[in-house]
């Protein structure tokens, strides 16, 4: 339940995103304006890759799905080659609690018709961190959710990506 509610609110959100050439020639398709700006798309990542981000007041928020206001970052993710993919997060800011969402996109024209739920984490890593692995296929769109617990929980993050 959680989750379907935090699909449905988070298209509500307004940020941005990009297409192109990533390393190693994985290409990224055009992502339509409407997608862009609902889904709050921040970057596109290959593997292995490290983003640093921080999460603060002026991002995106769902604040209706829980009680704390819940802030969060969407990175598109593609492989050159099916592989296995490990994305940890990590705080410098001490107790603050993330979660990762991993997720599947079948038709970038068609998000929500497409859109699977296909990995998820809270404190799998150590401090509150979150980490999960998965083996991600070729040729397939994954969109990595960085996430904070509670509105207080602001601040810079680390999200590596190495493979094997």
């Amino acid at each position: 339940m959680r989750n379907a509610l935090f699909l449905c609110l988070f298209s509500l959100i307004a940020c941005g995103g990009d297409s192109g050439t990533g390393p190693d020639g994985v290409t990224f398709p055009g992502i339509p304006l409407a997608v862009r700006s609902q889904f709050c798309i921040r970057g596109n990542m290959t593997p292995p890759t490290t983003a640093n981000g921080s999460i603060g007041a002026a991002d995106c928020s769902d604040g209706l799905v829980w009680a704390e206001l819940e802030r969060y970052e969407t990175w598109r993710v593609r492989v050159k080659a099916t592989t296995k993919v490990t994305f940890s997060l990590e705080s410098p800011v001490p107790d603050v609690d993330n979660y990762l969402y991993l997720y599947k996109v079948g038709d970038l024209n068609n998000v929500f018709g497409t859109l699977q739920l296909i990995a998820e984490d809270d404190d799998s890593g150590p401090d509150f961190n979150a980490t999960l692995t998965r083996l991600l296929s070729q040729d397939t769109e994954y969109w990595i959710v960085v996430a904070v617990y509670d509105e207080s929980d602001f601040g810079a993050y680390t999200l590596q990506m190495p493979v094997g």
